[in-house]
């Protein structure tokens, strides 16, 4: 008989506790993505440069046998990076890097 059990975790941080009876831990880190950046403001009548899109974050696939990892893991979820601010006639500001996401020792960059 399987049993699966799934948890998701969207922010913060904390201790992840092995579930009794496990044989394999799947882990899926995905890194936050980049905030957009800001626009330019313009004169009425002035075309105006719209802003980017932020960069998506990296994701990484794990499976490991379940004696392999602790009973607890530390776990960690980046949080998104900063939009970026408009601009006045010289372009619009680059958004800010997202955070990093870790599970146990393994950590995931922007």
């Amino acid at each position: 008989m399987s049993v699966l059990d799934c948890q998701v975790y969207l922010t913060g941080s904390g201790t992840w506790t092995k579930p009794a009876g496990a044989t394999l831990i799947r882990v899926i880190l995905v890194g936050a993505g980049g905030g957009g950046g800001g626009g330019d403001k313009q004169v009425s009548g002035t075309i105006a440069q719209a802003g980017n899109g932020g960069g998506g974050g990296c994701t990484l696939d794990m499976v490991f046998v379940a004696n392999d990892v602790g009973g607890t893991e530390a776990y960690s979820v980046g949080a998104g990076g900063t939009l970026g601010t408009a601009g006045t006639g010289t372009g619009g500001v680059d958004g800010g890097i997202g955070g990093t996401s870790t599970f146990g020792g393994v950590t995931l960059p922007t």
